[in-house]
């Protein structure tokens, strides 16, 4: 781990107990703070009715089919 945070220019903490861990959080508190204004919007659109459609009319068709001509037939 170390040697990633040298080679990318970070920092390296290791805590062993609270008191530790406690002094790390305190370090990387007092570090540089940045805020970034990330505003990304996307429309959606839905794209299931067109096939919800065609399955329905398929199905209606089928049971007409199962009801009136297929029936009918030896």
């Amino acid at each position: 781990m170390q040697g990633i945070a040298d080679a990318t220019g970070g920092k390296y903490f290791r805590a062993t107990d609270e008191r530790k861990l406690r002094e790390v959080y305190s370090e990387i508190d007092r570090m540089e703070k940045t805020r970034e204004k990330v505003t990304e919007h996307s429309r959606r659109q839905e794209e299931y009715r067109p096939v919800l459609l065609w399955a329905c009319m398929l199905l209606l068709f089928s049971l007409v089919l199962e009801y009136t001509v297929i029936r009918t037939m030896p």
